[in-house]
């Protein structure tokens, strides 16, 4: 495309950015509404926002109506002239020179995308040719696609939501689990220590008990053996119990007795003498019939 036809489309194009700054100001909210439901899906909706949207950058509403109203003049005198074309073109160049470089992107973009916008709506309702309606179809068929990836995306988007918030309480579970794993361990540990130490109370107790046991047991060695030597006392003291006390004067008596106590018993024998009517003595010996031990007693007897 040559530089005098791309300056005649952005001049028609600043003429009709007024009409355009018109249009969007007049809309009521509720129209606003719906295009923008449309801008979403709609291939002539995207463009219409696209074009919306570069006009809007770099402030080219503003910079339209300037350029508009410092060279309306101008415009208006070659409007209806048979040299139209080459006199708007040169106009045109003079607006580009003026404006910065971002500026003529803008506007270049904006006139590319009217272009397009304009070539849709025409072709919409009715195709000249095969080539024509081949290209609207291909153009509405990169539309649904892209359409069809767009839900497709939110729903991937959706999913990737609900498995990141998914994933955040799984990291919350495992942090509570790793805390408690952690105060396990350590419960754990102290049980393990507690048990230790009532094992070595209980090793303790046991050695005690079994101490305990031995002097039990020692201790009833010796009742059962005091035992065994009252019984044998008691034999020997009921044995000497026995014996005779000597009656006649200048005589000496002897005499033997047999004692017992429970299961034992025991032998005394003993000697007596009497001196006179008031005094006399007496001695004697006893012995347990089961061993050797021996008790005695010596008595002196003074009669008044």
């Amino acid at each position: 495309m040559n530089l005098s036809k791309i300056a005649v489309g952005v001049a028609v194009s600043l003429c009709l950015v007024s009409n355009v700054v018109i249009a969007n100001t007049s809309d009521s909210l509720s129209s606003k509404i719906e295009n923008n439901a449309k801008n979403i899906f709609s291939l002539e909706g995207k463009l219409q926002k696209k074009t919306d949207e570069i006009y809007d950058r770099d402030d080219i509403k503003s910079l339209a109506e300037k350029i508009i109203s410092e060279n309306i003049d101008e415009i208006n005198k070659i409007r209806n002239s048979s040299s139209w074309n080459q006199e708007i073109a040169k106009e045109a160049e003079k607006i580009l020179s003026k404006i910065t470089k971002e500026q003529k992107e803008s506007l270049l973009d904006a006139y590319g995308y009217q272009k397009a916008l304009k070539f849709l709506k025409d072709r919409k309702d009715s195709v000249n040719d095969d080539d024509e309606q081949g290209l609207y179809y291909s153009l509405k068929f990169i539309n649904d696609n892209l359409n069809i990836q767009k839900s497709e995306i939110k729903n991937f988007s959706d999913l990737v939501k609900e498995n990141s918030s998914l994933i955040e309480n799984n990291k919350k579970e495992i942090e509570s689990s790793k805390k408690q794993t952690i105060e396990n361990k350590e419960n754990i540990k102290k049980n393990s220590e507690e048990i230790k130490g009532h094992n070595q109370a209980i090793a303790n107790n046991k050695l005690s008990i079994k101490n305990t046991n031995v002097a039990i047991n020692n201790l009833k060695s010796r009742l059962e053996r005091l035992n065994k030597e009252m019984s044998r006392g008691f034999a020997a003291q009921s044995a000497l119990t026995g014996l005779f006390q000597p009656y006649n004067v200048g005589k000496l008596n002897v005499s033997a007795a047999l004692g017992g106590y429970k299961s034992e018993n025991a032998l005394a024998i003993g000697a007596g003498y009497r001196f006179n009517q008031n005094i006399a003595a007496k001695a004697g010996i006893s012995s347990s019939l089961n061993n050797s031990d021996l008790s005695y007693n010596v008595g002196f007897n003074y009669e008044f």
